[in-house]
């Protein structure tokens, strides 16, 4: 059988072959130029392609206009790792690209690799009417490392810049980011993502001697953000961490893992205005699942000691934010603590003078609203009060607030040498009403040349007292008064 057939088609297939690749070089080594090209909503102008060590391409104009999806779905992870094997085709074919001007909704966008090496960066610049963004691209194995040169927002007066690897097969990311927000926070953070949600952790990189910028970029309402920004104040602050979770698909649900601490050198935090503020050394600031708590150490309000006193904000319902106020320190129930309380409509009808008071005082404020809370008990040992200008000694007793109810247990009081008395009951002083329940241990009554006393050898005489806008009234149980001398 002859060869000769076979040899023939086989010549003239490979000469055509020779010719077709022959053909396309010479093309591609003058250069192939095309005006434009139209695909799927994706349109290019002015393109060249031209070999010379290696593909050139280049594209003047790349216009992008997609449906815009309103979806939040799940990140597709399949269809990313077919963009980056896309991506690392594309490098390996074409190394050196230009795209002079890429446009995409409000984003205008610059590509350009001129290395014929397909690991070589990719330099990426991006430009909106509030964002700027220079980065590189280098493709090594299966990895591609992200250089984020500068990112910078006008409307969050913000920028940052990092390193970022990213696991093409697993779609991870990690990296480092260092930014400077609101242009008074500088910060270092760990960045790990993935198709679900970005989570971070980091710190300060500084101190700031102001968060208002920071708080402004939240856009509080107008009657909120002074509790923040203006009736806490302090000479430093300083981020000692910050971390959280951003999920993709729900970015607000970040208030549910933001975590932050701050703290707050020479700290004075004023929670009624008119009153003084409550002065610390230093303050820590602490922000978990939407409440913010302060701490002040050393704390003193109005001179005397806050001891474990602190605050908290609550967000976590937006139409009724709530501030905390909890004192909790042994201190003097004086005029401070008094007007404190007539500040919130709380009338406390009588004023400590000597001795101190293990005070828990718990204010509960709305500010939508302005509605207040108050609890709290004062545990009182030997002391001086003035109750309608008269002075008592007290050796002991409770007194509980609850709102604006006054709750008197077992207060032991006396008046010098005239009686001792331990009193029990209500004071409601918004309704002008007061109920007690008095068990009187001794009264000495001096008539002339002869000292009236209750018998000390009987039990003590119980009294009830009444008071009301209507009238009063006083009820006593029969009691002996022997005379004495």
């Amino acid at each position: 059988m002859s060869l000769f057939p076979f040899s023939r088609r086989f010549v003239l297939w490979t000469t055509l072959f020779l010719v077709i690749c022959g053909s396309g070089f010479l093309v591609l080594a003058n250069g192939l130029h095309l005006d434009k090209i139209s695909v799927a909503g994706v349109t290019a102008d002015d393109i060249n392609l031209k070999w010379q060590n290696g593909l050139n391409l280049e594209i003047d104009s790349l216009q992008i206009d997609l449906p815009e999806n309103n979806d939040s779905e799940k990140l597709n992870g399949k269809q990313i790792q077919k963009a980056l094997k896309a991506y690392r085709f594309l490098r390996k074919l074409v190394p050196s690209i230009t795209v002079r001007s890429l446009n995409y909704n409000e984003y205008k966008i610059q590509i350009l690799s001129r290395e014929q090496e397909p690991s070589h960066p990719l330099s990426l610049t991006l430009n909106s009417e509030d964002l700027h963004l220079e980065a590189s691209l280098t493709w090594e194995q299966d990895e591609v490392q992200i250089n984020l040169k500068r990112l910078s927002s006008k409307k969050l007066n913000s920028s940052a810049g990092g390193l970022f690897l990213v696991n093409a097969k697993k779609l991870q990311i990690s990296g480092e980011l260092t930014a400077n927000l609101a242009d008074c926070l500088p910060l270092q953070l760990s960045i790990a993502a993935d198709l679900d949600s970005i989570s971070f952790q980091g710190q300060g990189m500084g101190v700031t001697t102001t968060i208002k910028p920071l708080v402004d970029l939240f856009g509080l309402d107008e009657d909120i953000q002074p509790w923040i920004t203006d009736y806490l104040i302090g000479s430093r602050y300083h981020l000692q961490a910050v971390n959280g979770t951003i999920p993709w698909n729900d970015p607000a649900a970040i208030l549910d893992t933001l975590s932050a601490s701050i703290r707050v050198d020479d700290c004075e935090y004023t929670f009624a205005q008119g009153l003084e503020p409550i002065k610390a050394d230093y303050a820590e600031l602490t922000f978990s699942r939407g409440v913010l708590d302060i701490l002040p150490h050393d704390a003193t309000f109005y001179g005397q000691r806050g001891e474990q006193s602190r605050l908290a904000i609550n967000f976590n319902d937006p139409d009724n934010i709530l501030l905390t106020v909890n004192i909790n320190t042994r201190a003097r129930a004086n005029e401070s603590i008094v007007a404190l309380l007539k500040y919130y409509d709380i009338g406390l009808p009588f004023l400590q003078v000597l001795g101190k008071t293990a005070t828990d005082l718990t204010l509960i404020i709305n500010l939508n609203t302005e509605q207040v809370q108050a609890f709290g008990t004062f545990e009182v040992g030997k002391s001086l009060f003035t109750y309608e200008d008269t002075t008592y000694q007290v050796t002991g007793g409770r007194i509980e607030l609850k709102g604006t109810e006054i709750l008197l247990d077992d207060l032991d009081i006396g008046l010098n040498e005239f009686f001792t008395a331990r009193i029990s009951g209500k004071i409601q002083p918004l309704e002008d009403r007061t109920d007690l329940e008095i068990e009187v241990n001794t009264v000495q009554i001096a008539l002339k040349d002869t000292l009236l006393t209750l018998d000390p050898a009987g039990d003590p005489v119980q009294h009830s007292y009444h008071s009301s806008p209507t009238g009063s009234s006083i009820a006593a149980a029969p009691s002996p008064w022997p005379p004495g001398k």
